[in-house]
């Protein structure tokens, strides 16, 4: 009788642990529940002293990246845009509905290397805007002559990731409530030298694109509500 008590209890505890498991378990698109997101829509090829120009040839990701990156993100878009000086300043953002682990983000920290940068240094820093603060990472990239100083910050949903870590917390959190996050890697590169004034120019072309953009849209590429 006892052993028949026992092994009722422990089916009765599957059954539940199996309800709760699905019952947790995300159907709905977050993307379905926000703000659309469309790039091309949403970035202007004019704005606060930059207009876009067309790219040269050597600015293009090779076609095995491009593969790749065309099966994890549902839009990309990337264009170079000049300020009235004549600095150049390249703008590659790369958008997914689904950002759970089954699908991983392409971070610029490996995909640069695959295509024969080398890394030469990483930092995490807050990025101040008149919006209020943006956490990023900033690369130094090289390749032969060329030097490449990256900016790149992620988003799951409407926040900005600090890290792997907080990027799990954040789809826990939506997971929670039924949802399946997507995200997007919004990345600013420089071709120069001088990594001073490729990160200074970096961040005045993202002032200028945070300010010429809606509420919406700014909350939907870097997390900011104001």
């Amino acid at each position: 009788m006892r052993k028949r008590r026992t092994s009722l209890v422990a089916c009765a505890a599957m059954v539940i642990s199996a309800l709760s498991a699905y019952a947790l378990t995300p159907r709905e698109m977050l993307s379905d529940h926000i703000a659309k997101v469309k790039l091309d829509a949403m970035i202007p090829e004019v704005f606060g002293g930059w207009r876009e120009v067309a790219q040269s040839a050597n600015q293009i990701v090779d076609p095995q990246t491009q593969q790749a990156i065309n099966r994890i993100y549902n839009q990309t878009l990337s264009r170079t845009y000049v300020d009235d000086s004549g600095y150049r300043v390249m703008v590659s953002v790369a958008y997914g509905k689904d950002q759970r682990d089954a699908i991983q983000m392409h971070y610029p920290e490996v995909c640069y290397p695959a295509q024969g940068f080398t890394l030469a240094d990483k930092t995490s820093a807050l990025l101040q805007t008149d919006f209020g603060q943006i956490r990023i990472t900033r690369l130094l990239t090289s390749q032969g002559q060329r030097h490449e100083p990256v900016t790149y910050w992620a988003t799951v949903g409407e926040q900005v990731i600090a890290n792997k870590v907080d990027k799990k917390l954040k789809e826990v959190s939506y997971g929670f409530r039924g949802y399946i996050p997507d995200g997007l890697l919004f990345r600013v590169s420089s071709v120069d030298k001088n990594s001073l004034r490729a990160f200074q120019k970096q961040r005045e072309l993202v002032d200028a694109l945070l300010t010429e953009i809606s509420p919406a849209s700014r909350q939907r590429l870097a997390g900011l509500t104001q």
